[in-house]
């Protein structure tokens, strides 16, 4: 269990990955809003743009059970292959995919894209058909964290944040070396 923080601050970057609350903060001084502390569900809140112009969200999905593990060569060929469809209506830049959990970030394809939601309920539904390992249902928890980012100095400080995910966990001693991330799409705001 993690260290207790003070009220309203994110919990450091050495504290665990863990779902509910905060995740995954930019910066340890970053506030949080009052109403998202310890927050159980995320607030999916509305795009703040045009919902095809300079929309970029990070997203954090886990796993739905203890079983699956993501940090395999067979699981990161499916997701890049579903992510990279065609009929993929959002747009997949960086990503990282931890044991438990994965990080990416994504924009809408087009004006005509799937609603968040939409899209994000088909792509794991997609994922979840063709596991290659169908007694570790269920894949994914029901919920996801996402946040959109509001300038590209953002993204450059999240990317490099979430990419050193498998640094922090001592998986690997420099990012580079982790087999398991990646870009699809070069994304801007």
């Amino acid at each position: 269990m993690p260290p207790p923080t003070e009220p309203n601050k994110l919990r450091t970057a050495s504290a665990p990955f863990q779902m509910g609350g905060n995740a995954i903060p930019p910066s340890d001084e970053e506030e949080v809003p009052s109403d998202r502390v310890g927050r159980s569900r995320p607030a999916h809140l509305p795009l703040m743009n045009a919902p095809w112009g300079g929309n970029v969200l990070w997203f954090t999905v886990c796993v739905g059970s203890p079983r699956v593990r993501l940090d395999r060569e067979d699981v990161h060929h499916l997701l890049v292959g579903i992510w990279s469809a065609p009929s993929s209506h959002w747009l997949v830049g960086d990503y990282v995919l931890m044991p438990d959990h994965l990080h990416f970030f994504a924009a809408p394809r087009s004006p005509n894209s799937l609603p968040l939601k939409n899209w994000m309920k088909w792509w794991r539904q997609e994922v979840s058909k063709q596991w290659p390992r169908p007694e570790e249902a269920p894949i994914w928890q029901r919920n996801y964290w996402d946040r959109q980012l509001r300038h590209d100095e953002s993204y450059t400080e999240k990317w490099h944040y979430l990419r050193n995910n498998p640094v922090r966990a001592k998986y690997v001693a420099s990012a580079d070396d982790w087999p398991f991330q990646g870009r699809i799409h070069p994304l801007t705001l």
